[in-house]
């Protein structure tokens, strides 16, 4: 080998190792810049929020009063993470809307038309929404931030000692942000199986299912948002409406004559369909006796679901009134809820009257028309109308008891529940 040849190799592998040391170094600074990030993110995230940068940025007020007014980077942090948390905290000046405004669109979105079409539009609208909103990446951001303080983290990186307690702080509300978003998306499941008569399925809860809608929605926006094209918001909505319907199943999840073993549920919601088809198709069925000899079940095991035509009849309106129940929620969902219900009353008064006469005749706390009652006129008690509540929640119920044709005098008494709340 001559002498230059000697001399390049020499050079090249000389130049291989200081490559070969360089990129150990660059991967040595990687592996600390990762350490950093997830055991020192809140510091950073305190630096961004300290009051006197705040006053600064803002030019509203001085260092002295932003401190005074906010105490330490700490305090404003954690007073960023509460304000947000709640579903009424808006910021119009950085295009943040209340969760409340967004549900409330979402409200106008929804239609009497067909169920999975309308809760299509619906999920739709909130997905939309996080397109736009700054909640969006400060949720991703603080919840970056805060997660290896979580109970579930078990990895040798997590949040330093003095950040714990903020960081379990901003854990805490995250969550409550999650729950807000569930609470307000409920009332689509419960209103589109409602109209689908459906319930849950054995083990799972309505809260369980929008749990796995939502996180399904949570991870194809991120999904969306990192990778854009990559799926569409019809293809999201789709997949969501498919899970649901596969978490569910025919019947009332609602219905407190439901016996809580596998093999009596199935019994009680076939002899509640049974029952439905029969009176459906004109059928006559007057005391629990004749409903054993036409639904071809032993008197006894009737009488053990059902012990009156009445409880039988409560039961068949149930699945087609108000499958999902009524819950506690924000106004203008409940409106929407008790609207709904009670056009599907007026319809089953229609298509199977004798249903809801005997129904009528229940004078018991969970009767569906009693919880009908309950839901308008706690909704009346929160708006604060002119009548009475419960009267008016009565002549709610009656009137859509006689049928279609009283419905346009439902709608006049339900704008009286439409009033800004008291």
């Amino acid at each position: 080998m001559r002498a230059g040849d000697r001399e390049n190799k020499g050079s090249a592998v000389a130049s291989g190792r200081v490559a070969a040391k360089a990129e150990a170094s660059r991967h040595a600074l990687v592996e600390v810049a990762i350490e950093r990030l997830l055991t020192h993110s809140l510091d950073g995230l305190a630096s961004l929020v300290n009051p006197s940068v705040l006053a600064r940025t803002s030019e509203t007020v001085s260092v002295d009063t932003a401190y005074r007014l906010l105490e330490s980077p700490e305090a404003t942090l954690a007073l960023v993470v509460e304000s947000v948390a709640s579903p009424e905290f808006s910021a119009p000046k950085i295009g943040w809307n209340a969760l409340e405004e967004v549900t409330r669109r979402g409200v106008e979105t929804h239609d009497e038309g067909v169920a999975l079409e309308s809760a299509a539009a619906v999920l739709r609208h909130f997905l939309e929404a996080n397109f736009s909103s700054p909640a969006r990446p400060l949720g991703r951001i603080l919840d970056a931030a805060a997660l290896t303080a979580s109970a579930e983290w078990h990895g040798e990186l997590a949040i330093r000692e003095e950040r714990r307690e903020l960081a379990l702080q901003i854990l805490e509300a995250r969550r409550a942000s999650n729950q807000s978003i569930a609470d307000n998306m409920r009332w689509i499941g419960q209103e589109a199986f409602a109209e689908l008569r459906r319930r849950p399925k054995p083990g799972l809860t309505m809260d369980s299912i929008v749990m796995l809608l939502h996180s399904l929605a949570d991870g194809a926006v991120d999904r969306m948002l990192i990778s854009p094209g990559c799926m569409s918001l019809d293809e999201v909505v789709s997949a969501m409406i498919e899970l649901a319907m596969a978490l569910s199943e025919d019947g009332s999840m609602s219905d407190p004559r439901t016996p809580d073993n596998e093999d009596g549920r199935r019994v009680f919601t076939e002899l509640v369909a049974t029952a439905d088809n029969f009176w459906s198709g004109g059928g006559r069925m007057e005391t629990i006796a004749e409903a054993s000899i036409q639904l071809d079940t032993s008197l006894e095991t009737l009488m053990v679901l059902f012990p009156t035509i009445n409880h039988l009849a409560d039961s068949v309106l149930r699945v087609r009134t108000i499958a999902s129940g009524i819950d506690p929620g924000a106004l203008e969902p409940m409106n929407v809820l008790l609207a709904a219900s009670l056009r599907r009353l007026a319809r089953a008064a229609d298509t199977i009257p004798a249903v809801v006469r005997y129904a009528s005749d229940i004078n018991e706390e969970h009767s569906v028309l009693n919880e009908l009652c309950q839901l308008a006129a706690s909704i009346a008690s929160n708006v604060g109308t002119a009548v009475e509540p419960q009267r008016l929640a009565e002549q709610l119920v009656s009137l859509a008891s006689q049928g279609t044709s009283q419905i346009e005098t439902v709608e006049l008494l339900l704008e009286m529940l439409r009033e800004t709340p008291k």
